[in-house]
């Protein structure tokens, strides 16, 4: 079955195939930090919610059938959907699948990931980082920065709601065709997650990516649509901002200056003036 009705919405299963077929449900578990009991990180998070929604929506499906009126199955799919906006809902199964490919990529290279949770709780208290100032950044071509709760980048709108990190990729050129740079996905975490569909599917779709050019600077970045409504500009901003100072921290010190796998803090041209002093 590849869909379920009812009262008169279409919620399409067959994404959420797609995720275990593309690997959504194959993210390894490597020596990951732990907290109560229970893996801390992003991609352990996601790998179990997207197990959770299949056999959650395999269950669903079954019930619908069975059922034996219309409005029997209606109250099945709205307790499993009602926490959702429906007419958002095939844009949430989709920024899902997003996040899905974004971490096999990641998992494919290598699963590499910067835990700069100390360091932002820090920030976030207060404290300036001892990290040097740097025009630019080179860094690993794939890997995760997680920020942690910590870091205080709260959501909006949601209950106990957190910018977990973020997924950086270097792309050869950007999806518009543009010229190489770097693919960011911000992603967010919802700790008060209850085991419905729709809440299941919303801890999975709260995300907002945008693409630095190796001609721009990350201070201009711009979320890239459709993002997450959640994640306003304040938030998007406050990220950015820690961001920067992850970057300036998982830099490769020990790499040349390369204009095409930098990520510029600071305008190019300044970049430049700065490395000829």
């Amino acid at each position: 079955m590849d869909a379920l009705e009812f009262g008169g919405s279409v919620v399409r299963i067959l994404p959420f195939r797609l995720l275990q077929a593309r690997g959504a449900l194959s993210v390894k578990r490597g020596n990951h930090a732990m907290k109560h009991g229970r893996p801390d990180y992003h991609s352990e998070r996601f790998r179990e919610l997207s197990i959770k929604m299949r056999l959650r929506m395999h269950k669903a499906s079954h019930e619908i059938m069975r059922a034996k009126s219309q409005a029997e199955a209606d109250q099945i799919g709205y307790g499993e959907y009602g926490t959702l906006d429906l007419s958002l809902l095939s844009e949430r199964m989709e920024r899902a699948e997003e996040v899905a490919k974004t971490v096999a990529r990641w998992q494919q290279s290598g699963s590499k990931l910067h835990d700069v949770s100390r360091l932002l709780s820090a920030v976030a208290e207060g404290l300036t980082p001892a990290i040097p100032e740097m025009p630019s950044a080179r860094v690993d071509d794939n890997f995760y920065l997680h920020f942690g709760r910590g870091a205080n980048l709260l959501i909006p709108g949601l209950s106990d709601a957190w910018v977990d990190g973020a997924y950086v990729e270097f792309l050869c050129q950007s999806e518009g065709g543009g010229g190489p740079g770097y693919r960011f996905m911000i992603v967010g975490t919802i700790d008060d997650c209850q085991s419905s569909i729709g809440d299941l599917l919303l801890n999975q779709s709260v995300v907002a990516s945008f693409f630095v050019a190796a001609t721009s600077t990350l201070s201009d970045a711009v979320p890239r649509q459709p993002g997450d409504q959640h994640i306003d500009r304040p938030v998007f901003e406050a990220v950015i901002d820690r961001l920067a100072i992850a970057l300036r921290c998982v830099a490769k010190a020990d790499l040349p200056y390369d204009i095409e796998r930098e990520i510029n803090l600071v305008s190019p041209a300044l970049a430049c003036v700065v490395l000829r002093h």
